[in-house]
């Protein structure tokens, strides 16, 4: 009996350990024969199998496990990780978070696994989504799946802004900015009318700021009084900080201890 029908009629009989062991071997079979595209293709095909049978989440993520241990020689198509992408993220018992930033990694268009994120998984709202991506895939096609979310979110928009600002990851945020003005059809400038508009203008600011070797300190300060309903949310402030020392660093203090000379010369001169 050959590999698919041992594997079906283990599946059939509800036999999932047996189905676990039977897929796993075939796989290691091909990998220990050199035969490493065959065997991601292989996991690929058995871990489909096993989820469409509903098998236990300990096997099919097992399977995953070795799947991902297998990148550095083999990855599957663009059509096995995306399919495994959607379903994957359908089982909160699936471990879909190492899945996914593992196709996302490989994937021809990450943003794909962006829109499952957004589509498909329960419990994750706009915020969880864009502290994934900015945390996994801060590329700028990642971006485009939630912008429409973001945008009538000021803080989430600065968030992400000043995050990826942090990290130097100037495409993806302006990128972010064109999404957000074609969505919003700002013109070059827009008017400062809510809170949403003032948050597009202090993320174009500072970022045409810092974009620009040694951007000077006053302005950084001058938009620190012009937008301090934002700068001082708790949620910003802590990346604003962060932001201010990592291109407007403070003076380091002369150190506390260093002997004075004038001083020393005194005590030099009552000890004689």
């Amino acid at each position: 009996m050959n590999f698919e029908n041992r594997l079906n009629k283990a599946l059939n009989e509800k036999d999932f350990y047996s189905a676990h062991q039977i897929a796993l071997s075939q796989a290691q079979r091909l990998q220990r024969a050199g035969k490493v595209e065959e065997a991601a293709t292989s996991f690929c095909q058995s871990i489909i199998s096993l989820i469409e049978n509903e098998a236990p989440s300990s096997s099919i993520n097992d399977l995953i496990n070795h799947l991902i241990a297998l990148e550095e020689q083999s990855v599957p198509s663009d059509d096995f990780l995306r399919d495994l992408s959607m379903r994957m993220i359908s089982h909160e018992d699936y471990n879909w978070n190492e899945f996914l930033v593992y196709a996302s990694h490989h994937l021809a268009d990450p943003s794909f696994v962006v829109t499952c994120l957004h589509s498909c998984a329960a419990g994750l709202n706009t915020s969880d989504i864009l502290d994934w991506i900015l945390l996994y895939v801060p590329e700028p096609a990642s971006f485009k799946p939630i912008c429409a979310d973001i945008k009538d979110h000021p803080h989430l928009l600065i968030k992400a802004v000043l995050t990826l600002l942090i990290g130097k990851y100037f495409a993806s945020v302006y990128k972010i900015l064109d999404l957000i003005a074609s969505l919003n059809q700002y013109p070059t400038n827009p008017p400062q009318t809510d809170a949403v508009s003032s948050a597009y203008n202090l993320c174009r600011f500072v970022t045409d700021l810092v974009s620009h070797e040694n951007p000077p300190r006053e302005l950084f300060t001058r938009l620190q009084l012009n937008y301090p309903y934002h700068l001082s949310n708790p949620t910003i402030k802590p990346l604003w900080d962060q932001l201010r020392e990592a291109y407007w660093p403070k003076p380091k203090a002369a150190p506390t201890n260093a002997a004075n000379p004038l001083a020393s010369m005194l005590q030099s001169m009552m000890m004689k």
